[in-house]
């Protein structure tokens, strides 16, 4: 996922499954982060660029 001096490099496919999960609402954004071990405000920047 990260290597030495660079970014972290998310899957597409990672990506829309999180952002589904968070779309729908089930599960408080803190709970799926903590699950794929991720920032709550990546998701956030995810689902807003998903939007547009």
């Amino acid at each position: 996922m990260k290597s030495k001096g660079s970014k972290w490099k998310f899957s597409p496919a990672l990506k829309a499954k999180v952002t589904s999960e968070a779309l729908t609402g089930d599960e408080p954004l803190a709970k799926i982060a903590l699950r794929y071990g991720i920032q709550a405000k990546q998701i956030l920047l995810w689902t807003s660029q998903l939007k547009n």
